[in-house]
C-alpha cells in the first residue's frame, strides 16, 4: 500500500524538524520517525511484520508507532528539554514474553515523560521512572506498510 494512503502513516508534515534542530523553548526536537534501539539498557527484540519498535513524533503533537507487539498512539509536547506524553492508547495483542516485557517498559517510559538529550547518533529519553530509551533516526520506510522496521540492527 503506498505511504499516502496508509491509515497509520499521515502525509509528511512540512513543519516537522530534524532531531538536532531546537524548537521554541530550547531542547532537542523529537519530530520525526525514530528506531527504538534500547529500552532500559537492552536491545528491544523484533516481533512480527513491524520488526523492532519505532515511534513517530509528528510536528503537530501526535505520537504513533509500534512498541514491540502493539501499535501505540498518543500526544506529545516539549517544554525546553522536558517531554510530556499524553495517555498512550494501544492495540491489545498478545506476544512473546520478552517482547511484551520490553513493550511494557517502553510504554511506561513514554507515559512517565522525562528529559530529552541529544546523543552522538540520536536522542535519549531519560524518563522520570528511571528508564532510558535510546532513539536513532529510523531507516527510510519505517512505519509504512513495507515493514522496514526489520532493518534496524
Amino acid at each position: 500500500m503506498p505511504d499516502d494512503v496508509h491509515p497509520q502513516r499521515p502525509a509528511e508534515d512540512p513543519t516537522a524538524r530534524p532531531y538536532d534542530e531546537r524548537p521554541a523553548g530550547g531542547g532537542p526536537s523529537p519530530a520525526g520517525t525514530w528506531a527504538v534501539v534500547e529500552v532500559a539498557g537492552a536491545v528491544p527484540p523484533a516481533h512480527g511484520p513491524h520488526g523492532h519498535p519505532w515511534l513517530t513524533f509528528d510536528g503537530d503533537g501526535v505520537l504513533f508507532g509500534h512498541a514491540g507487539v502493539n501499535r501505540v498512539r498518543s500526544t506529545w509536547s516539549l517544554d525546553g528539554g522536558r517531554l510530556t506524553v499524553g495517555p498512550v492508547v494501544q492495540t491489545m495483542m498478545a506476544g512473546p514474553d520478552d517482547v511484551t516485557r520490553s513493550e511494557v517498559a517502553l510504554v511506561a517510559a513514554l507515559t512517565a515523560g522525562g528529559t530529552l538529550e541529544p546523543t552522538d547518533d540520536g536522542l535519549a529519553l531519560r524518563a522520570t521512572d528511571g528508564t532510558t530509551l535510546l532513539l536513532r533516526p529510523a531507516p527510510p520506510g519505517t512505519g509504512t506498510s513495507g515493514g522496514a522496521g526489520h532493518a534496524l540492527r
